[in-house]
């Protein structure tokens, strides 16, 4: 098994959708898709819907895409949806057709701390407008979800896996987990296979709220860590997270029905996680602020989340992926290196 996608790119991958198409994931999955496609056999039709033409302009536009003769948006179609209004979900035009996956990943995360309001209709009613409007146009359907749905067996070594008992203890997560039921009830009532994909907490990168939360304000001295930061936290490079939604694509008989933690092989504090970036920038370790404080500055949502303490085990993905980081140890230095290069040419 080599890093990454697996060289059998075509099978079950001729036609794809991916919703959130301008997130710090979803418009990696789609950049990921296009150089996929560029260099198999058969080209890859990438349906990429994102809410505004702003975001479509934003996505296609800091895409930077060197030894390539193809302009980056003339190789997917765009799709202009909303979530939450049924009527743009129609998939004409363009976006019409059978797609072999839906990667579903638009949503409400903690970090904008929104309303019940918000949560509910994007996250559950939204993903319920989306399954209706797609359920007769696709074979597989592909979940996102997060690690902290889970709590540990074993309350002494508190590790998880895809067996542990669920226990959403913020309104996010259980709002996710009931959009996550619902998919699970009316994909197996309509024949339609789903693969669920648990990411960890820290899903890291150049780029999105890991760039503005963490690179830009540990380099300055502006972070602060939550608590003690002696809580286990789980972590993915965004370059691993994409090609495992992929090979969920690709692998599609394996991962029919399945659900899968993501996560890198090595948990560790959040203060080592952090310490470790301070180090790269050559800045001194953040210092600590109260977790009641924290929760009234970022959310309480995100901050429980984010010290839930729950050590992930990967053991199942990796019997499908072989990961390209299998520690941030080895995946922070390229990412900082990559966030000092860009910011230097601003």
């Amino acid at each position: 098994m080599t890093n990454g996608v697996s060289p059998d790119l075509n099978r079950h991958l001729s036609k794809v959708l991916v919703t959130g198409a301008s997130g710090f994931i979803g418009s990696r999955l789609v950049e990921r898709l296009s150089d996929l496609s560029e260099s198999s056999q058969n080209q890859i039709q990438i349906k990429a819907m994102v809410r505004q033409m702003t975001h479509l302009q934003q996505t296609s536009n800091s895409k930077s895409r060197p030894n390539s003769n193809k302009d980056f948006k003339s190789q997917i179609e765009f799709c202009i949806g909303e979530l939450t209004e049924r009527k743009s979900l129609k998939f004409n035009g363009d976006c019409d057709g059978q797609f072999d996956t839906v990667f579903h990943l638009a949503a409400i995360t903690p970090e904008s701390r929104p309303s019940h309001r918000s949560l509910q209709s994007v996250n559950v009613d939204g993903t319920k407008n989306l399954f209706n409007a797609i359920s007769k146009r696709t074979k597989h359907f592909v979940y996102i979800s997060g690690v902290s749905v889970f709590e540990p067996n074993d309350q002494k070594e508190r590790i998880v896996n895809e067996e542990s008992r669920r226990n959403p203890d913020t309104e996010y997560l259980r709002l996710r987990l009931e959009a996550e039921d619902y998919l699970r009830e009316n994909c197996s009532r309509q024949g339609i296979e789903l693969t669920v994909i648990y990411f960890p907490e820290i899903v890291y990168g150049n780029g999105g709220s890991f760039k503005t939360y963490f690179l830009e304000k540990i380099k300055v001295g502006k972070f602060r860590v939550p608590g003690n930061g002696q809580y286990i936290t789980n972590f993915i490079h965004l370059d691993d997270a994409v090609d495992i939604l992929i090979t969920a694509a690709v692998r599609r008989n394996d991962t029919a029905n399945q659900s899968y933690i993501a996560s890198d092989s090595q948990p560790a504090p959040f203060r080592n996680f952090v310490n470790f970036i301070a180090g790269q920038f050559r800045v001194r370790n953040p210092g600590s602020v109260p977790l009641s404080l924290a929760r009234i500055a970022v959310g309480t949502d995100l901050i429980n989340m984010l010290t839930k303490n729950n050590m992930a085990s990967n053991e199942k993905i990796r019997k499908i992926y072989h990961f390209k980081y299998s520690s941030y140890e080895v995946g922070i230095p390229g990412v900082v290196s990559e966030y000092n290069s860009t910011t230097s040419t601003t």
